[in-house]
C-alpha cells in the first residue's frame, strides 16, 4: 500500500523512532528522508557579501562566524552524513533510502514539493522535534503540509512509542481504525482507502450535529449501513457508532479501544475545519494512536 515513504527530519535522537517505525511497516520499498534548512537563514549566510559588515548579520540573530559559504557547506555537508546514517537500518534490510537536504526553501514546501516529485505514497511525520519542527505539527507548518500535500500524512507522536516499541506501532497501526465521516463524498473516499489498508476492523463513527437531527434518520442511517457492508464486503469487520455531542471528544473517546484515526481532510460542514481549523490538530495533538489525514486528492481511486 504505502511504497515510497518520505520522512521530515530535524535529526533529533527522538527522531530515529520514526526510521525505526518505517523499517516495521508493512510493504515499504523505498524510504526519502529529508532535512530542511530554513530559506532565510540559507539566503543570507549563502548571498553574504564578503564585505558586508558583521554587525549586519548579527542583527539578524545569526553568529558572524557561522555565515561564511565554506561554513554553510561544512554544515550542509555534516547534516547530510548525520541523515545518511539514519538509514542505515534500513539499508540494510534492503529498503532503499535516500537523505535530501534541503538547502532553499520553507519547511513547509519542501516537504510537499518533494512528496510530489518522488511521487510519494505516504508522509511520516513526527512530533515534539526541536523549533522550528515543534511546529510541524503544533503550529502553521503541520497547517499547510496536511493542506497542501496531495498524499496521507501520518502523524506520529513521540509518546506513542512510551508504551510500544517503533516495531509493535507500526505492526499494529491499522489493526482497529476509528473512521469519524460526515457522510461526505470525499469522506466517503476514505472508505476506498482503508480497504486497500485492510485494517482488521474499522469504527465508523458518524456524529449528528445539532442542523442534522432534522434530517431524515432513515437515509442516514442506510448510508451508514451501506458503508458498513462495503467494508464487510472486503472482508473486514466493521461496526457503526452514533455518538451526539462534541465531535472531537467523541473522536478521542472512540479512539481509546483503536490503534489509529483514519479521516478526510476535507469534506461538507465541520470536517472542512479539521485541517483549518482546530479538530485535525487537536485530534493529532490529543489522541494516543498515529493519526492519518487523507486528502482528497489522494483517495480518489
Amino acid at each position: 500500500m504505502f511504497e515510497r515513504v518520505l520522512i521530515p527530519t530535524d535529526l533529533s535522537l527522538e527522531s530515529d523512532k520514526i526510521f525505526d517505525y518505517a523499517l516495521n511497516l508493512s510493504g515499504i520499498k523505498e524510504v526519502v528522508a529529508i532535512h530542511s534548512v530554513e530559506a532565510s537563514a540559507y539566503e543570507l549566510i549563502t548571498e553574504r557579501k564578503s564585505d558586508e559588515p558583521e554587525e549586519a548579520v548579527s542583527a539578524h540573530g545569526i553568529n558572524p562566524s557561522a555565515v561564511e559559504a565554506r561554513h554553510m557547506l561544512q554544515e550542509l555537508k555534516r547534516r547530510e552524513e548525520r541523515l545518511s546514517e539514519k538509514g542505515r537500518r534500513l539499508r540494510d534490510a534492503g529498503i532503499k533510502f535516500r537523505a535530501i537536504v534541503d538547502e532553499g526553501n520553507m519547511i513547509d514546501m519542501a516537504i510537499v514539493e518533494l512528496a510530489e516529485k518522488e511521487n510519494a505514497s505516504i508522509i511520516l511525520m513526527g512530533s515534539h522535534g526541536k523549533t522550528p519542527w515543534e511546529e510541524v505539527l503544533y503550529g502553521s507548518v503541520s497547517e499547510k503540509v496536511a493542506r497542501r500535500a496531495r498524499i496521507p500524512v501520518l502523524v506520529l507522536r513521540y509518546d506513542h512509542f512510551n508504551n510500544a516499541s517503533p516495531a509493535e506501532l507500526a505492526a499494529n497501526t491499522f489493526t482497529k481504525v476509528v473512521f469519524p465521516t460526515d457522510l461526505s463524498p470525499t469522506s466517503d473516499k476514505v472508505v476506498n482507502l482503508l480497504q486497500l489498508i485492510k485494517p482488521q476492523e474499522v469504527i465508523v463513527l458518524y456524529s449528528p450535529q445539532q442542523q442534522d437531527e432534522e434530517k431524515d434518520d432513515k437515509t442516514r442511517n442506510k448510508r451508514l449501513k451501506n458503508i458498513q457492508m462495503e467494508f464487510n464486503a472486503a472482508g473486514i469487520k466493521a461496526e457503526v457508532v452514533l455518538r451526539y455531542g462534541d465531535i472531537l471528544e467523541n473522536i478521542l473517546k472512540a479512539s481509546e479501544g483503536a490503534t489509529s484515526v483514519v479521516m478526510a481532510s476535507h469534506g461538507k460542514g465541520i470536517l472542512k475545519e479539521w485541517l483549518t481549523g482546530s479538530i485535525s490538530l487537536n485530534v493529532a495533538r490529543r489522541a494516543n494512536v498515529p493519526v492519518l489525514l487523507a486528502h482528497e486528492g489522494d483517495i480518489s481511486f
